[in-house]
């Protein structure tokens, strides 16, 4: 996680929000995430998700994982000064399968499921400068060995 944070920061990561500059810092967050992916040979989904959180809030976002894929969630504020986790789970069996709870402006999960199947990713916003900080979500994926 920490290579694709180093990463993604030489690309970008703001200082902090600006009113109108929202929309235009979360496109470039997730061109950033995407091309962090990309070079790294990972398969992007062509849409991405995103929103806005006030600290301390979550969103919850259901998801088909495919069997015999290896994925890679990775949630993003474009935001040096907030904090975002993400968490993974099972939505059949409500088991966690992994998540990434440090305090830093991106958060992966890896998940490589045995069925297709149903999961639910949920976002929170641990803390962040402001009213509120705007989030972005890439899901990459390659064919399991």
């Amino acid at each position: 996680m920490k290579t694709l944070l180093t990463l993604v920061s030489a690309l970008f990561l703001a200082a902090a929000p600006a009113a109108l500059a929202v929309d235009e810092d979360r496109a470039e967050l997730a061109r950033a995430l995407f091309k962090a992916l990309n070079d790294k040979g990972v398969k992007v989904r062509s849409e991405y998700d995103h929103g806005m959180l006030v600290a301390g809030s979550s969103v919850r976002l259901t998801t088909t994982l495919h069997a015999g894929n290896r994925y890679q969630l990775v949630v993003g504020t474009p935001y040096k000064s907030s904090d975002v986790d993400v968490r993974l789970y099972n939505k059949t069996t409500g088991r966690l399968v992994d998540e990434d709870i440090d305090e830093e402006p991106i958060a992966v999960v890896k998940w490589t499921p045995r069925e297709t199947d149903e999961y639910e990713i949920v976002i929170t916003m641990a803390s962040c400068r402001g009213e509120q900080a705007a989030w972005v979500l890439q899901t990459g994926f390659f064919e399991a060995d």
